[in-house]
C-alpha cells in the first residue's frame, strides 16, 4: 500500500478542460482548483500530479499566496515560503489558466504535517540520489577503462598475426585483462540497477504490524491495557527505521453518524498525542490521523458484542521498502478490548 506520502489526491474544475498528453491544458483565464502531489520543481513553476495520474503545469506569480491549509479555527493560519514547495508535497493550488494554458496560481495551501512529511522524504532521497550519481560515475570510469582495454586488445592481436608463436603467451595476457574488465563493468552495472531499484521504492509504504485499540461506549478515554498496548508498539518502533504511523478511528452505529464521525476523530487523535507526549515518537512520523465514524465496521452493529468491537482505533507501522535493507511483512496484529 502507498499511503502517506502518498495523499488522497482531490480535482475540482468548472469544466473539463482540454488536455495535451498527461499534462492539463487551460483556457486562458479559466478557474481551476487542483490537489495533487509536487512531482518536479524549477524556478518560477512546479508540477502537480493529480489522482487521476495527470499533470498540471503550475507558474508561480509574484502575489501567489503560500500559505497553511487550516484546520483548527482557533488560531492563525501559518504563512510558509517558495521554498517549501518541496518534491513530495501535497498541495491544493487555486487559480485560473494563464495564456500559455498553464494553471497560474493564486492561492496555494497545505498543512504543516503535509509539509513535514514531504521534508522527511527529501532528506531521505537526496543523500540516495547522490550515491546513484557516484556510482553512476564510476561506472563511466570502468566503461572508459573497458573500452581502452578494448583497444589494446585489437592493437595486441594485430601484431600478434606476424608474431603467433612468439607472442602467443602475451596475447593470452591481454584477453585476460579484457575479461577482468569486462567483469568490473558488470559488478557496476548490478550495483547501479539496486540503487536504481531501492530509489523507485522509496515512496512504496507497506504494513509492517498492526495495533488495536477498542474504547468503552462514547468513550474518548484510553484503557490501562490501551496504555499498555500503546508502549509496546512504541518500543517496536524504537528499532525501526524508514517507518511512518497511520491512525485511524471507528465508532459503532450508537447514536448520531455526525457525532460519532467527531467522536472517532478524538479517539484517532488521543492515540496519536499518548505516542508522541508519552513516547516521543515525533509528529513527522504520523500520517495524519482521521476518523471514519461507522464507516468500516469490523463486526456486525446489531449485537452488543459487535458494537464494542467497532468502538476502536487502529494503529498501523508503515515501512518504506526503499530506505531499508529488508522486509520482514506483516506481524500478527494485537487487540487490546476495555473492559
Amino acid at each position: 500500500m502507498r499511503p502517506f506520502i502518498v495523499s488522497t489526491l482531490l480535482l475540482s474544475l468548472a469544466a473539463g478542460p482540454a488536455l495535451a498528453g498527461d499534462t492539463v491544458i487551460l483556457p486562458t483565464g479559466r478557474e481551476a482548483k487542483v490537489e495533487g502531489v509536487i512531482v518536479a520543481r524549477t524556478d518560477g513553476d512546479l508540477r502537480v500530479r493529480s489522482h487521476d495520474d495527470r499533470e498540471w503545469l503550475v507558474v508561480l506569480a509574484p502575489d501567489t499566496s503560500v500559505g497553511e491549509k487550516k484546520r483548527n479555527p482557533f488560531r492563525s493560519a501559518a504563512r510558509f515560503e517558495e521554498d517549501d514547495l518541496v518534491l513530495g508535497l501535497n498541495v491544493r493550488v487555486e487559480g485560473r489558466g494563464d495564456r500559455n494554458g498553464a494553471l497560474l496560481a493564486d492561492r496555494i495551501r497545505f498543512t504543516q504535517d503535509e509539509l513535514k512529511v514531504a521534508q522527511t522524504i527529501s532528506s531521505r532521497v537526496t543523500p540516495v540520489e547522490r550515491r546513484l550519481t557516484d556510482t553512476e560515475v564510476r561506472l563511466q570510469s570502468t566503461e572508459t577503462r573497458l573500452s581502452s582495454s578494448e583497444e589494446r586488445l585489437a592493437a595486441t592481436t594485430e601484431s600478434l598475426q606476424a608474431h603467433v608463436e612468439e607472442l602467443g603467451e602475451a596475447f593470452q595476457v591481454a584477453r585476460s585483462e579484457a575479461r577482468d574488465a569486462r567483469d568490473t563493468a558488470d559488478d557496476a552495472l548490478d550495483k547501479a540497477a539496486r540503487v536504481e531499484k531501492r530509489l523507485s521504492d522509496i515512496d512504496n509504504y507497506v504494513e509492517a504490524d498492526r495495533l488495536v485499540v477498542n474504547f468503552g461506549f462514547n468513550s474518548r478515554e484510553l484503557s490501562a491495557d490501551a496504555r499498555r498496548a500503546l508502549d509496546r508498539f512504541a518500543e517496536r518502533l524504537g528499532t525501526e527505521r524508514g517507518f511512518l504511523v497511520e491512525v485511524t478511528g471507528f465508532a459503532s452505529s450508537d447514536g448520531d453518524p455526525t457525532y460519532n464521525r467527531r467522536l472517532s476523530e478524538i479517539r484517532a487523535d488521543a492515540v496519536v498525542s499518548y505516542l508522541a507526549e508519552r513516547q516521543d515518537i515525533p509528529l513527522w512520523r504520523f500520517v495524519r490521523p482521521h476518523g471514519f465514524g461507522e464507516n468500516h465496521p469490523l463486526a456486525d452493529n446489531a449485537t452488543r458484542e459487535g458494537r464494542n468491537m467497532n468502538r476502536r482505533v487502529e494503529v498501523r507501522l508503515l515501512r518504506s521498502e526503499g530506505l531499508i535493507d529488508r522486509a520482514d511483512g506483516m506481524v500478527s496484529s494485537q487487540a487490546i478490548s476495555r473492559p
